[in-house]
């Protein structure tokens, strides 16, 4: 029968390639499959499941210039204090991260978010890191009309449908690959693409919540499972983050296979 075996692997390095193989016993019988392989490509998450601390142990989020955190909220299961509420002046929350992906090089970002509120209608600066100057930056918008913008400073991707503003939780990611070619997704489908060829981003501060150093005044709403990849996840790995919570970047049909 063909079956889904899925599991949890924790603090693995970035960039590393791990080797596994399955056994298979039946009775006195072991059965071993070949010898597979995937390179880690989420570079740091965060839960927000009441802290502030990366999933990974090596990062703690410091507050914005206002000096005061965000609180927590339920988030989308409602597990109580597990989201961070990002709310204008306590919105901010930075930290360096030196793996971020600069210059033209690969990457994803997942996110859950929630708007707080539908007024008074207002635009969502979710994050960004690198340099305020021209195809030098990296982050993405939501706008009043349910637009999103996955911008590179001045030389941006904007999804062109507006929609109704709710409260509902909403699943986002947006990827950019070798071909330079930037994609948009929401709730598991691709809403937008474009190219990008001069992206060049410098720099490696994450902040969320806001514009990297500005003062966080365009936010009002929930956020969870702030995700960073150094790869370009695919539309099926797109669609799985969303239904199952996993990219399943090592996804191997074992049906396929002689073991």
């Amino acid at each position: 029968a063909n079956q889904t075996f899925v599991t949890d692997l924790n603090s693995l390095t970035p960039t590393t390639t791990y080797y596994y193989q399955l056994a298979f016993t039946s009775g006195s019988t072991t059965t071993y499959s070949p010898v597979y392989s995937f390179t880690q490509a989420v570079i740091d998450a965060f839960r927000f499941n009441n802290s502030f601390l990366s999933q990974n142990g090596t990062l703690y989020l410091g507050p914005g210039p206002s000096g005061t955190y965000p609180g927590f909220v339920a988030d989308r299961s409602g597990n109580t204090n597990s989201a961070v509420f990002l709310k204008n002046y306590e919105a901010l929350v930075s930290g360096n991260i030196p793996t971020l992906p600069t210059g033209n090089s690969k990457r994803s970002v997942s996110f859950w978010f929630k708007r707080a509120r539908t007024t008074p209608v207002e635009y969502h600066s979710i994050f960004e890191w690198g340099t305020q100057t021209t195809a030098n930056a990296y982050g993405v918008t939501i706008y009043e009309n349910n637009t999103v913008t996955n911008y590179g400073w001045q030389a941006d991707v904007t999804s062109q449908t507006a929609t109704a503003l709710t409260t509902n939780w909403d699943h986002y990611v947006v990827t950019y690959s070798d071909n330079k070619t930037v994609c948009i997704y929401k709730n598991g489908a691709l809403i937008r693409t474009g190219s990008q060829p001069n992206w060049n981003t410098i720099g490696n501060t994450l902040t969320i919540g806001s514009k990297a150093g500005g003062i966080p005044t365009n936010i009002y709403g929930h956020l969870d499972d702030f995700e960073i990849y150094n790869t370009t996840l695919s539309a099926a790995q797109v669609s799985n983050l969303y239904a199952n919570g996993a990219a399943l970047l090592s996804n191997q049909n074992f049906n396929s296979k002689t073991i």
